[in-house]
């Protein structure tokens, strides 16, 4: 008997170095600092669907889009403001600049009292306004990660979503964004866009949210990245958070959220896909029912197919393919044409300790993803200063038709503007 519980012990010692050797194994390239240009954009791997960008050569310019006050920074998402047709109204950034004081994912947890904000860039100018709340209530905190916006009727508000990262539990903010007004509408003088405060969704189980894509005014898939987070006791939330990113551990998810628009009643709650290693952005192709998901932890974007008439009843969602990633991937989006485009980290530790300061360069990667898998780099940096360079990149959202990509970094100042 004591020799079986031996041999036992072994197997189980053993099992347990394989699975970490492998780990590190899929883990390593972004754990080391790989060789990155100081700046690159390359337009040639913007979709070929539109001939100015197929032929591009050389690399593109950029520059970054500065507030007057630069307070335009720490920006986590960036997502297209689009009306009913599809045209696009603006381009919409979650930004908090007191993310090295409060940051529920990565950490500290110091100070939670200054508010973030979300920020309405015009791509025809790359400027840049911030949009001011109505009605938000002053005991709420406010810093946002994911953020989206439903399609807006023509002069009409619309409702946006944002995560948000208070100091007690995480919600989802719901908002009525109205569009700017012009004199004529407003009796003589202009009006910019504002975020009308209707309400905040909570739920048990709504513990670390991430990524929000909304699929109608009442139904919200969001990302949920974790299963231990910070908030914790220390030292057990920090270490088990750290231990959950570093080891892979599938304690992430895709919920469905629903909930009754003008009714008091809160939300429910169903998991759409369970087991994501830090189950981080999230982004839907209207054009194939395709629902990316980016697993940070394991570098890669799993795909999966969300029926048109999704519902709780339908779930859980089949994957269908899993594309890896020469770095950890955070925020995801989708052109018209079907490319996937995927933001993110190729060195993890330097992320972390770009995170407690400046003083460290955090590198940064955007890739395309064709319709038909095929990976091309759009834009790299090793970090540092300057106006061409975006450290700890985040998202990235395209123009294909006039060669434009932004990008937002998450403890950057400004957003990057390239352009072919």
């Amino acid at each position: 008997m004591a020799h079986l519980s031996t041999l036992l012990l072994r197997a189980s010692l053993l099992a347990t170095l394989l699975a970490l050797s492998y780990r590190l194994y899929t883990f390593y390239p972004i754990l080391v600092a790989q060789p990155l240009p100081t700046w690159h954009f390359s337009p040639s791997a913007l979709s070929p669907a539109h001939p100015h960008n197929a032929t591009a050569r050389g690399p593109g310019t950029c520059h970054k889009i500065h507030s007057p006050a630069r307070d335009l920074s720490h920006c986590e998402d960036l997502t297209e403001w689009v009306s009913g047709s599809g045209s696009v109204l603006g381009l919409l950034a979650s930004c908090d600049p007191n993310r090295r004081n409060w940051n529920t994912v990565m950490g500290p947890l110091r100070d939670p009292t200054p508010r973030g904000a979300v920020w309405l860039i015009h791509p025809q100018d790359d400027t840049a306004q911030r949009i001011p709340f109505v009605g938000y209530p002053d005991t709420h905190d406010f810093h946002p990660l994911g953020i989206a916006a439903l399609p807006s009727a023509p002069g009409e508000p619309t409702t946006l979503f944002a995560v948000n990262h208070g100091r007690h539990n995480s919600t989802i903010e719901v908002f009525l964004l109205s569009p700017p007004r012009s004199a004529d509408s407003v009796g003589g003088e202009e009006a910019g866009p504002s975020l009308t405060y209707v309400r905040t969704l909570t739920h048990p189980r709504l513990i670390a949210p991430n990524a929000v894509v909304p699929l109608s005014p009442s139904t919200l898939l969001i990302t949920q990245d974790h299963t231990f987070t910070r908030r914790l006791l220390p030292p057990l939330g920090p270490a088990l958070a750290v231990l959950e990113s570093t080891l892979g551990l599938p304690g992430g998810s895709v919920d469905v959220l629903q909930f009754q628009p003008g009714a008091p009643d809160p939300p429910t709650l169903t998991t759409a896909v369970s087991h994501i290693a830090f189950a981080n952005g999230l982004a839907l192709s209207p054009h194939t029912n395709t629902l990316a998901v980016a697993a940070s932890s394991h570098a890669a974007v799993h795909l999966y197919h969300l029926p048109a008439s999704s519902t709780v009843l339908l779930l859980p969602l089949r994957r269908k393919a899993t594309i890896p990633l020469p770095f950890a991937p955070d925020n995801l989006s989708f052109s018209p044409s079907g490319t996937l485009y995927a933001s993110g980290h190729p060195n993890f530790p330097a992320l972390v300790a770009h995170a407690r300061g400046a003083h460290t360069r955090a590198p940064s990667w955007v890739a395309a993803v064709s319709p038909e898998g095929e990976l091309s780099t759009l834009y790299q940096s090793a970090g540092g200063e300057g106006e061409e360079v975006i450290e700890a990149s985040t998202t990235a959202v395209v123009d294909e038709e006039r060669g434009r990509v932004w990008i937002a970094g998450l403890y950057a100042e400004g957003i990057l503007s390239c352009s072919a």
